[in-house]
C-alpha cells in the first residue's frame, strides 16, 4: 500500500498510462488521482483529452500478486463476450496493471430488482465462459470435488501458523472442524458429501466472480444489452452456482460469515439466478415471483443444493483471501482483515 502511495509509483504508473493513451490518440489531461487504495488493489483516475479537446477519464488498476491475473482474466473476457465486461485497453501482466476506459456510472444496487437483474446476466456471463476454458486458464481453479481437500489442508496450515500470526488457528478448534473432536463433528465427511451433490448437476466448471455485486458493473453498452462487470480479482473456477455465497448475502445487507438470509429478495435472487440454468432439474421449483415468504413450492432437493452452494461459496471466500495475504505482511496492514478460519468455519458447519 505505501508504495502504490508513494511518488515513485504515481510517476510510472502516469508514464506508462502517457504511453496506453498515446496509442489511441488521446493524451493526458492531468496528473493521476488516487481512487482507492487498499493492500489488495489500487485504482486511479486517469484523466485524458483528445485531439479535438473532448475529455474523459479512465481508470488505472493495479492489483496485489494474489490477484493480478485480474487484468489478463478481463482482456481475454473482451475477446470471448466483449459485450459483457468492461475490457482493458491496455494490460501489463510483469508489473500487474491495467487502464480500464470509463465504461459510465456502476449500477446503483438500491432497488431489489438491480440484483435480480444482476445475477441474470451473471449467470448468462457464466454459461457463455463454459466453453471457453483453455482462454481462461489464468483464473486459479479450486473445483467443488477438490475442496475438501483444500480445507483439510488449509485448516492444518493455519493452525501450524504462529499463535501472534491473526490467521492462526487453535489446534484444538481445528481438530474439532476438520471431525477429529470429541463431540463427533464431522466437517469434512458432510463437505464431501454436499460437493458430491453439486457434482450430481452437471454442470462444468467456469468462470465464478465470487463478488458479484452492482457497484461491480457498468450498464449494457448498447440500449437492452447485459450489465458489463469489471471487478474479478476474487474470481475462482469452479462450480458455477457457488457465486450465490456472497451475492445473497450483499443483497440482504448482512455480514458475509452470516448464515444464509431468507428473505423475499434473497428468494427472487436465487429464482432468477436459477432460471438460468434449465438443464438441471431441481425437483419442481418455484418460478420467481411464486415462492412466497414459506420458500420454493415442492422444490424437492433445492435446499440440499442451496446448502452444497453456500459450503462451495464459503470455502471459494477463504481461497481469495489467502491470495491475496500470501505476499502482504500482517502487520502493515492498515484495515481490519476477516479471518480465514471464519469461512472454514461456514464451509465445515
Amino acid at each position: 500500500m505505501g508504495r502504490w502511495a508513494g511518488t515513485t509509483f504515481q510517476q510510472e504508473a502516469a508514464a506508462w498510462a502517457d504511453e496506453v493513451l498515446a496509442a489511441r490518440g488521446l493524451v493526458r489531461s492531468g496528473p493521476l488521482v488516487p481512487e482507492k487504495i487498499r493492500f489488495w488493489s489500487a485504482v486511479l483516475v486517469v484523466p485524458h483529452a483528445g485531439s479535438a479537446g473532448d475529455g474523459g477519464r479512465a481508470w488505472l488498476k493495479v492489483g496485489n500478486p494474489g490477484q493480478a491475473f485480474e487484468g489478463r482474466l478481463l482482456q481475454a473476457l473482451g475477446q470471448v463476450v466483449p459485450e459483457r465486461v468492461v475490457a482493458p485497453w491496455a494490460v501489463d501482466e510483469e508489473r500487474g496493471w491495467w487502464l480500464l476506459p470509463d465504461g459510465g456510472p456502476t449500477l446503483d444496487g438500491s432497488r431489489p430488482q438491480d440484483w435480480v437483474d444482476l445475477v441474470g446476466d451473471v449467470a448468462d456471463l457464466q454459461r457463455a465462459c463454459a466453453p471457453h476454458h483453455d482462454r481462461l486458464d489464468m483464473i486459479p481453479a479450486l473445483p467443488a470435488e477438490a475442496a475438501a481437500g483444500w480445507v483439510e489442508a488449509t485448516v492444518d496450515r493455519l493452525a501450524r501458523l504462529p499463535v501472534a500470526d491473526p490467521q492462526h488457528l487453535d489446534p484444538a478448534r481445528a481438530r474439532a472442524l476438520v471431525g477429529q473432536g470429541p463431540d463427533g463433528h464431522d466437517g469434512l465427511r458432510r463437505l464431501d458429501e454436499r460437493m458430491q451433490v453439486l457434482a450430481g448437476t452437471g454442470l462444468p466448471q467456469t468462470l465464478q466472480p465470487n463478488d458479484a455485486h452492482p457497484r461491480n458493473a457498468v450498464g449494457p453498452s448498447t440500449p437492452g444489452g447485459p450489465a458489463r462487470v469489471f471487478d474479478l480479482g476474487d474470481s475462482v473456477r469452479s462450480h458455477p452456482w457457488a457465486v450465490l455465497h456472497t451475492t445473497v448475502r450483499l443483497a440482504a445487507r448482512v455480514p458475509l460469515t452470516d448464515p444464509w438470509p431468507d428473505t423475499p429478495l434473497t428468494r427472487r435472487i436465487v429464482d432468477a439466478y436459477l432460471e438460468r440454468w434449465p438443464e438441471v432439474d431441481l425437483g419442481g421449483r418455484a418460478g420467481s415471483g411464486s415462492s412466497g415468504a414459506g420458500g420454493w413450492s415442492g422444490a424437492g432437493d433445492l435446499p440440499e443444493v442451496l446448502e452444497a452452494v453456500d459450503r462451495l461459496g464459503a470455502v471459494h471466500r477463504a481461497a481469495s483471501w489467502l491470495r491475496l495475504l500470501g505476499p502482504v505482511d500482517p502487520d502493515r496492514l492498515a484495515v481490519p482483515t476477516p479471518r480465514v478460519a471464519d469461512w472454514l468455519e461456514l464451509a465445515l458447519r
